[in-house]
């Protein structure tokens, strides 16, 4: 059951319950984080769980593995995977690839970056890059990491978009 089903029962049973929701939900969240938080760090975990995910199903092919530029001095950290079940089925109806980022959204720093296939009309995750600079990153560090994964894409997957948007200025991630 999911939370709001759970809730739903304990208030046919007690109408006033002497917790909330939130106290429920937050309980449910510990008890099945253990089936994806592999490890007490974020950054471990994600990995792990990316490998972990690659390795159980090769066949279909649910995540897969990004290879980027090896330069432990570049002044980054960085993993990147794609969707490739997703590429397969809808890559050839891809005319626009998105280039979408965030910023501190998790604890660890990690910038996000998704690559988005327009397909009719919305936006299809392809693949992920996390990115994090480790103190003083060498000027278009950035700039390759982020070539190493779109170059996956339309390579890897013959991906031919016939353009790519981005929410990021070029000078903006160069520089970075």
């Amino acid at each position: 059951m999911r939370g709001p089903q759970i809730w739903k029962e304990i208030l046919k049973t007690y109408p006033e319950p002497l917790f909330s929701y939130h106290q429920v939900y937050n309980h449910l969240l510990k008890l099945n984080s253990g089936s994806w938080r592999l490890d007490e760090d974020e950054e471990k975990s994600a990995r792990f769980l990316i490998e972990k995910l690659c390795a159980e199903r090769p066949d279909s092919a649910v995540l897969e593995h990004i290879e980027l530029p090896d330069d432990p001095d570049d002044g980054y950290t960085a993993f990147a995977f794609g969707l490739p079940s997703l590429i397969k089925k809808w890559g050839g109806c891809v005319l626009e690839l998105q280039l979408d980022s965030t910023f501190k959204t998790n604890k660890v720093g990690y910038e996000c970056f998704a690559i988005l296939g327009e397909v009719f009309g919305s936006g299809l995750p392809l693949a992920f890059l996390l990115i994090k600079s480790n103190g003083s990153p060498k000027p278009g560090s950035k700039e390759r990491y982020l070539q190493a994964l779109i170059r996956h894409i339309s390579e890897t997957w013959e991906v031919k978009p016939i353009q790519t948007l981005s929410d990021k200025d070029i000078t903006e991630i160069m520089h970075s």
